[in-house]
């Protein structure tokens, strides 16, 4: 390899970890921004309060034991994963609306496997400890429940996570907003952490090349020896 190729290959990899060093620290940032300053609208400002005036039509529960590492520290943790889908119709009308499936932890712990693929205990003990947003518990069918809407018709926002064309929901937007937030935050987090990890790591790499111009130096002095 030429000398000019190796310091073109040195400059480009200068350059890509401070790229990765400046998007970990942009994406740190956002993340600081989004705990400070939850987000731009209020909910109240978007969506209407109608009242409990919806009635659940359906009711979808599923539930299942789940481990992974976390970003943070890299630790295994196990916790049940509870997924709810809900149909519901406003002031007894023919139309069905859905809600966009509410998904939630409980019983969260630091497990104590080796290895993310282990066997593992149930970690639900059933549907009984289910806490929902809507009702305090699992809804029933039949059940009256608050409701809301956008104050502008076919408004939607990115955080709403509307279930229908309509947008009516019967999941509080304040609540739904802080979730979206909330893991807004945990993505660009864990994007920051591992493009800094990324850097450190190109910048081992570079230190730990050898030095072109000192390699061709004692190349040099090396034939000159048995000329």
């Amino acid at each position: 390899m030429s000398l000019q190729t190796w310091r073109a290959l040195v400059a480009l990899g200068y350059l890509v970890l401070l790229a990765l060093g400046i998007a970990g620290v942009w994406c740190l940032a956002v993340a600081r921004q989004l705990s400070d300053n939850p987000g731009k609208s209020e909910p109240d400002e978007l969506f209407e309060k109608l009242g409990a005036n919806c009635t659940i039509l359906t009711v979808r529960h599923g539930f299942e034991s789940q481990r992974d590492k976390t970003v943070d520290d890299g630790a295994l943790y196990e916790w049940c994963q509870d997924t709810v889908e809900y149909t519901f119709a406003y002031q007894n009308q023919s139309t069905a609306y859905s809600e966009s499936p509410l998904v939630s932890r409980r019983n969260y712990r630091k497990s104590k496997a080796a290895w993310v693929f282990s066997p593992m205990a149930d970690v639900c003990h059933g549907a009984a400890g289910y806490r929902d947003p809507v009702c305090g518990h699992l809804c029933s069918v039949g059940q009256e429940v608050f409701c809301w809407k956008p104050f502008e018709e076919g408004a939607r926002t990115a955080w709403a996570a509307c279930g229908n064309p309509q947008c009516f929901k019967i999941m509080p937007p304040q609540l739904v907003q802080s979730r979206a937030n909330l893991k807004l935050h945990d993505d660009y987090e864990a994007a920051g952490l591992l493009l800094l990890v990324a850097g450190c790591c190109c910048c081992g790499v570079m230190c730990g090349c050898p030095n072109s111009d000192e390699d061709k130096d004692s190349d040099s002095e090396s034939g000159s020896d048995w000329s």
